[in-house]
């Protein structure tokens, strides 16, 4: 203790003491027992309410502040409540996504593009709505309809000559066909938009006809596009 503290009243001593207790850990409050800065003293946590005993020494020492056992018992206490909650948050999570993955493996979904509209969906349907598949089917049925009621009609055409005399190239958009572009869905091919298609540049439904002189290499899209329009090139 310095000697201005020495000099000092056992009154003054005591305030002296209170005011540092107050300075290192203000929510202490002095209660009894000060006879001196080494006696043991009585304070009350005012966080928790308990009363306990420490050494007067504690003041002076270098910690930040005065160890109270039951707020520490507390904190231990919510720290493991906290820690329990999260981990039933998480558990609880992991088995949402379980079952989710669960769902979707039993029902075999998966993102796909819907061969009318080009539609992105989630099923595993080829088409996206009963409405894009009706008109698949009634668009392949005219042109089955078309072909059978057309009286010129080259057999020799094949979609693998045509590459080779158009150089591979959408007489349309004037960009590279691309072959690799297609999916197998168990034994159902399935073009892609770039996939090279035979495009009639005058419409069967306008009196076109399937020879060579009136087809013309185009990307699957870009037929679908151009649907019965006739270009002028």
């Amino acid at each position: 203790m310095s000697g201005k503290v020495s000099n000092l009243s056992t009154e003054e001593r005591l305030q002296y003491f209170i005011k540092r207790l107050s300075e290192k850990d203000n929510t202490k409050r002095y209660i009894s027992g000060f006879t001196n800065i080494d006696s043991r003293l009585t304070i009350q946590c005012l966080k928790c309410g308990s009363i306990y005993e420490i050494a007067g020494s504690v003041v002076r020492s270098k910690a930040k502040y005065i160890y109270c056992k039951t707020c520490f018992e507390k904190d231990l206490a919510k720290q493991k409540e906290i820690k329990e909650h999260d981990k039933a948050i998480q558990k609880m999570q992991e088995h949402r996504i379980r079952y989710c993955n669960k769902i979707i493996k039993s029902k075999q979904l998966e993102f796909n593009i819907c061969r009318t509209c080009n539609k992105v969906y989630l099923g595993n349907n080829l088409y996206c709505s009963d409405k894009c598949r009706r008109k698949y089917h009634d668009r392949q049925k005219e042109i089955k309809r078309r072909l059978e009621t057309i009286n010129d009609i080259d057999y020799t055409i094949t979609l693998q000559k045509l590459i080779k005399r158009d150089n591979n190239i959408c007489y349309i958009c004037n960009k590279e066909c691309n072959l690799n572009d297609y999916t197998y869905r168990g034994n159902t091919f399935i073009a892609g938009n770039y996939y090279p298609s035979i495009e009639h540049v005058i419409p069967l439904s306008k009196g076109g006809t399937h020879t060579w002189d009136n087809i013309k290499l185009a990307h699957r899209i870009c037929n679908t596009l151009k649907g019965t329009k006739i270009l002028e090139k």
